[in-house]
């Protein structure tokens, strides 16, 4: 499933999930190597092309030893008002 603009997981050019493993140094097969998902997978999720399921985010939040939350916000301040 490719992931448009409007996907949690995108947020414009940021990639919450590939700049957190990019930060604490992790590539594709290492992350591949703590959740026992395929590299290919890996490296789709980090370049916004799929959207994984809850349960493979929890598996990448686990790999990266992060909550799931950052995987989600992008560190900027937003305009929350729309959130009831």
């Amino acid at each position: 499933m490719y992931v448009g603009r409007g996907s949690p997981l995108r947020n414009g050019d940021q990639r919450p999930f590939k700049r957190i493993a990019r930060k604490q140094k992790y590539v594709a097969g290492g992350i591949e190597n703590k959740t026992g998902l395929l590299r290919c997978y890996v490296s789709r999720v980090e370049n916004g092309h799929t959207v994984p399921a809850i349960e493979t985010l929890e598996k990448l939040a686990r790999a990266l030893e992060v909550p799931m939350y950052p995987l989600f916000y992008d560190g900027e301040n937003r305009d929350n008002s729309r959130i009831s």
